[in-house]
């Protein structure tokens, strides 16, 4: 049968996509509206029961653990932060990226503990 012609052989991918699937994002997100919610809601109203600060102080951990739980499902597909290299390129991450984002961090994190100590 060569006179019969074979359909040419389409090339595909065999490493899976590296992007993040919606199984990875929905607890996330999930989990970073809660904790949002139960940060603000206790700020903006300031309920006179006295929980108010422990509220917001849980609130404020679940947003930072929904966060790390980003960061961690984004590294593991192969994202990187702005500024900072690829997992396994060699390169060496710049040390005034770093404090930039150690900055930015503590200072949110510094204002948020602050505004929750106000409550009481």
């Amino acid at each position: 049968m060569p006179s019969e012609a074979a359909p040419p052989v389409e090339p595909h991918e065999l490493r899976p996509q590296r992007k993040l699937r919606l199984w990875q994002l929905a607890p996330i997100v999930v989990l970073g509206a809660l904790g949002s919610l139960m940060f603000a809601f206790p700020l903006a109203f300031e309920p006179g029961g006295g929980s108010g600060a422990v509220v917001s102080m849980l609130g404020l951990l679940i947003c930072g653990c929904a966060a790390g739980w980003g960061v961690m499902a984004a590294r593991r597909v192969g994202q990187t932060w702005p500024g900072l290299p690829a997992r396994g390129s060699g390169q060496r991450t710049d040390w005034r990226v770093v404090v930039l984002y150690a900055v930015v961090v503590g200072t949110v994190v510094a204002l948020a503990i602050w505004r929750v100590a106000r409550l009481r």
